[in-house]
Order: structure tokens, then C-alpha cells, then sequence
């Protein structure tokens, strides 16, 4: 790992803001709202999701989205260490196509591998109150609600990497992603790039009947 998980979990303040940012795109943004009947409308969730857009070194650019849910915990966990797991020099130009794609797969797997090592003690207290739960014991039944909210969340996430003036991506969830350019006779196109792991794609069912 390139950062300690639990140091990640702890700070406030993302080390990445102080990195650079790419000042060739932006990034927008659009909550999910409830409008009333006169119009008026509220926000119907705290915004879970974070962004990357930064410059590395020799010509390399990060994006990324993360769409947490419940909570923005592991979103903010994601965006740190996959950052430490993709710019901190890991990449270099004699790397070939082969070599990126295994990068990106480690990344993956890094963050979530460390993500469940700033968890284990909460997973492991909770397996351990869920042997004792009696209907008369009230402490332990609210301790395993503090400790189910506490590990419940997660987070999809979509990356976009530039390396060596060609564009990598990576998904993990229910992400879409929209690839736009132009034809050679001038007409807009949107190609979508890989498809969403849900139940609807069969490659992501036989996935999980191999689990």
C-alpha cells in the first residue's frame, strides 16, 4: 500500500488537495431533488459522491467518479488511496497496455482490501454481539445497529485514466459510462463503454454464481 488505510480514514483534510488539478476538463454536478407542489424543491439526501480530476506526472491524467450510498465514508476512502495507488509513480512509460490494465486491477483491489482493514474490528464485534442477541437485552441490539451503520456503506466507482496519449477505463458497480467524440464527417456520437455489474448483465451473474 502506498498509505496507511486507517491515517486516510482519519484526516479531515484529502492529501490530494494539494494536488494538481487537470485544467483541461471540469466536473458538474446535479443532487437528487424533491420538488413540493409550489415548485420549490430539497435536496433529498446529503450528496455521497466524489470526484477526481488530477494531473500527474509525464503526461498521465486521473478522473474519477465515486456514487457512495449510505453515507459518504467509503467514497472519501476511495478517492485517497486509489489516488496513492495510481500516482505515486507506479506508472512509467515503458509500461505496455497489459501492464497498465494489471495497475488499474490492483488499484481496485488495494482499496477495497484496505478499506475492510479499517473495518475488521467492527465486523469482528458484531459477528461476535450477533451470537448473543436476546429480545430482552436492549445495550447489545443498539450497539449492533451502531455497528451495522457503521460498516454499511460502499460506494461504485468509474475511472478514467490518460497514459501515454491513450484513455483507460475502469468500472466497478452500476456506473454508466458515456464516451463522446466526433465522426470523420463532423456528427456527434455517445458510445457507451462497458456495461454496469447488475443482475441484467450476464457476464456479472456468472461472476457471482462463481462466488
Amino acid at each position: 500500500m502506498a498509505a496507511e488505510p486507517r491515517t486516510l480514514m482519519q484526516n479531515q483534510q484529502s492529501w490530494t488537495d494539494d494536488l494538481p488539478l487537470c485544467q483541461m476538463c471540469g466536473v458538474g454536478t446535479a443532487p437528487n431533488c424533491v420538488y413540493r407542489p409550489d415548485g420549490k424543491g430539497t435536496q433529498s439526501h446529503p450528496i455521497e459522491d466524489r470526484h477526481l480530476r488530477l494531473r500527474g506526472k509525464d503526461g498521465c491524467f486521473l478522473y474519477a467518479v465515486f456514487n457512495g450510498y449510505d453515507g459518504n465514508t467509503v467514497a472519501d476512502f476511495a478517492v485517497q488511496c486509489l489516488t496513492a495507488e495510481l500516482l505515486l509513480e507506479q506508472l512509467n512509460s515503458s509500461h505496455t497496455d497489459t501492464d497498465v490494465r494489471r495497475i488499474l486491477i490492483q488499484a481496485f483491489d488495494a482499496v477495497e482490501k484496505s478499506y475492510f482493514n479499517t473495518i475488521d474490528d467492527a465486523l469482528a464485534e458484531k459477528a461476535h454481539l450477533s451470537n448473543f442477541v436476546l429480545p430482552h437485552n436492549e445495550k447489545v441490539q443498539e450497539r449492533l445497529k451502531e455497528l451495522e451503520q457503521e460498516v454499511s456503506g460502499g460506494a461504485t466507482a468509474v475511472v478514467a485514466l490518460i497514459f501515454n496519449n491513450k484513455l483507460y477505463v475502469a468500472n466497478v458497480g452500476t456506473n454508466r459510462v458515456l464516451l463522446c467524440k466526433s465522426s470523420s464527417d463532423g456528427q456527434n456520437q455517445v458510445l457507451q463503454i462497458g456495461r454496469p455489474h447488475c443482475t441484467d448483465n450476464d457476464d456479472e451473474l456468472q461472476r457471482l454464481a462463481a462466488l
